[in-house]
């Protein structure tokens, strides 16, 4: 069996109520990126950091986050990974796919989109389903301000200096935010 090195990349989606973000912050402080760790160095039988493609923050939840790390492959557990990780971690996290990468991707630097949404419940009373994941306003909104407002938060933001060099960069990478 080879066990040589190789880049993994992930793909999940977590529930961060219970987390303090997704950067590990040590002294056992309940992370995304801890608790990853934690599961993947188990697995592999030695120490396994985890680069997510973006921060969150305490609270806060993901859908289709992108994360890398490198571990000794054989075959025995290329086939069972996203399996096994999906039982060992917690059900807060939700592991869609496991590939295999190419050396030089890099989870935060290979990144070319990242999408925000924010979601408000405009309601006589607050959706117990949706408390995890939206913000209850009980007042009538007016729409036509908010409308006219929002417009300052769309904007151009070029990311460019954050990929590395093997990333094509030209003006393409002006996202809409």
């Amino acid at each position: 069996m080879d066990n040589a090195i190789q880049r993994f990349k992930i793909l999940m989606s977590y529930d961060g109520t219970d987390y303090l973000g997704w950067q590990r912050l040590g002294h056992d402080k309940k992370t995304i990126q801890e608790t990853l760790e934690k599961v993947l160095s188990d697995f592999f039988d030695r120490p396994i950091t985890v680069v997510g493609s973006g921060r969150t923050d305490a609270g806060v939840h993901a859908f289709g986050q992108v994360a890398h790390f490198d571990a000794p492959l054989d075959e025995r557990r290329k086939e069972r990974l996203r399996h096994a990780l999906q039982c060992l971690i917690p059900k807060s996290i939700v592991v869609h796919d496991v590939w295999l990468a190419p050396r030089f991707f890099h989870a935060q630097r290979s990144a070319v989109k990242k999408t925000y949404k924010y979601r408000v419940v405009n309601a006589e009373r607050p959706n117990v389903f949706l408390s995890r994941y939206s913000h209850w306003v009980r007042e009538p909104l007016d729409l036509d301000f908010l409308n006219k407002t929002a417009t300052f938060l769309v904007k151009k933001q070029d990311f460019c200096q954050f990929q590395d060099g093997r990333n094509s960069c030209n003006h393409h990478c002006s996202r809409n935010i």
